[in-house]
């Protein structure tokens, strides 16, 4: 992530049109996805503590 300092310094109309884009993909896209990979390995810890286990993701056809 860029840490960024607008000290001084003027946008453009452009320049702000993007960051505003930045911000709004921000939070409608990374922070639910970042709620969603949380979530799921929160279940994956419960079911791992059960002595549940994982999932066969991958299996050979003969």
């Amino acid at each position: 992530m860029k840490t960024v300092s607008f000290q001084g310094i003027k946008l453009s109309p452009a320049q702000r049109q993007r960051l505003e884009i930045e911000r709004r993909f921000k939070a409608a896209l990374v922070t639910p996805l970042q709620q969603q990979v949380n979530e799921t390995l929160q279940v994956l810890e419960s079911r791992k503590e059960q002595g549940a286990k994982p999932e066969k993701v991958w299996f050979l056809l003969r």
